[in-house]
């Protein structure tokens, strides 16, 4: 991806309480950005799936359900997160933002697929290490969207960055999930009947999805401060 748009101010990442600021900042900037192209994706992927799963008798409570959903929920963001940061890192411009998003999906869909397994495996081991886990592997999805196909290793250059700041960039995602957590309870707790209520709870799907992206806003703005960090230190090296 080409340089950053002028606008977007790239502050070393050594306060969360001032990357928080600058991200609730950044989104209310760009919420219209943000919001046109969590719809463009989330509510056509949501209203499929709602027909689909209508058309084939699938439960709308219970495992398979939830799987479903978190899986939809894993494709849809493959597409909104590199589009999301093309807008935000370059002009938020809807086509050259979509276009970059379809040309990242499947790598990204890829990647974040690797991340969950990550997680999900030192999850069932203990809690804390799946924790630790997504700490370590939270700007996986940054840099594919910046990077491209330029970094081969998302993980590892994750793991690299996070290394020594593992509690700051906790400080900064625990917030967010509870956020999240809110965001959920708000908009789909009131919904009784999937089945009655299919419209109103892609609806809601739809909001939680732009709530969401607050937390992709954060990790991009920690991996560019992180990213700004390394590379002055690598020219101070070679003085």
């Amino acid at each position: 991806m080409a340089r950053l748009h002028p606008q977007l101010t790239v502050a070393p990442f050594d306060s969360a309480p001032r990357l928080l600021a600058e991200s609730a900042r950044l989104f209310a900037s760009r919420f219209g950005f943000i919001v046109t192209i969590t719809i463009l994706v989330y509510l056509p992927g949501h209203l499929l799936y709602q027909f689909l799963i209508d058309a084939f008798e699938v439960p709308s409570t219970g495992i398979l359900s939830v799987l479903l959903l978190d899986l939809l929920d894993l494709v849809l963001s493959s597409l909104a997160i590199p589009a999301v940061v093309y807008g935000l890192v370059r002009k938020p411009s809807l086509g050259p933002s979509m276009d970059w998003g379809r040309r990242q999906w499947a790598r990204m869909l890829g990647w974040q697929l690797l991340v969950d397994i990550t997680v999900i495996l030192y999850a069932a081991l203990l809690i804390i290490p799946g924790l630790v886990a997504m700490v370590k592997l939270a700007f996986v999805p940054a840099i594919v969207a910046i990077e491209g196909e330029h970094e081969s290793r998302p993980l590892e250059r994750s793991r690299e960055l996070a290394r020594g700041r593992m509690w700051r960039i906790a400080v900064v995602l625990l917030p967010l999930m509870l956020v999240d957590f809110a965001a959920d309870f708000l908009l789909l707790g009131k919904i009784k009947d999937v089945e009655s209520e299919r419209f109103l709870f892609v609806a809601a799907e739809v909001g939680i999805a732009v709530v969401s992206q607050i937390t992709t806003i954060a990790i991009l703005l920690m991996y560019l401060g992180l990213r700004e960090q390394r590379t002055a230190q690598r020219k101070i090296a070679k003085l």
